[in-house]
């Protein structure tokens, strides 16, 4: 019995292996991190380009709202070349400004009526974007307004 008591007193104790360590991680987590921020970087920018829509869009019809109650209270005709220049900037900011800043007159118009799937512009009140800014005197158009204001909303 000594023998084996002498065999177990040279014994070691059980050693624990170092803890792992938490860096440098897997391989798999680099590309799991990398897919997390790209997927962070598109919504991010989708994001982004909603909001600048949304904000592009509430400010022309805030504009257009000004305009209108400025046309109420005063009547005047440069109230409605304002209206024409802000109606092309809105159309230059969706379509572009190659296609749009070329057209003029009727073609602006027939632009306008395929842009708001109508005839109002060519054939109703549309027309008076091209008449009223010359005249002297300016006729109330309230329907012009509406019609304006339908073909931003259909546009932006």
């Amino acid at each position: 019995m000594t023998k084996s008591s002498d065999l177990l007193s040279q014994l070691k104790d059980i050693h624990q292996p170092q803890p792992v360590s938490w860096w440098p991680p897997a391989p798999g987590w680099f590309i799991l991190i990398i897919l997390i921020l790209i997927t962070c970087f598109l919504l991010g920018m989708f994001a982004y380009k909603a909001w600048r829509r949304h904000y592009r869009k509430r400010f022309a019809l805030t504009s257009l709202k000004n305009l209108k109650v400025q046309y109420q209270k005063q009547a005047e005709t440069a109230t409605i070349a304002q209206v024409s220049i802000l109606l092309k900037r809105v159309m230059i900011a969706r379509f572009g400004k190659s296609k749009i800043a070329t057209l003029t007159d009727i073609e602006w118009l027939a632009f306008l009526d395929d842009v708001s799937k109508t005839d109002e512009y060519t054939q109703g009140t549309g027309q008076a974007l091209l008449t009223m800014p010359y005249q002297a005197t300016a006729q109330p158009v309230p329907e012009l307004f509406v019609l304006i204001e339908k073909t931003m909303k259909r546009c932006l």
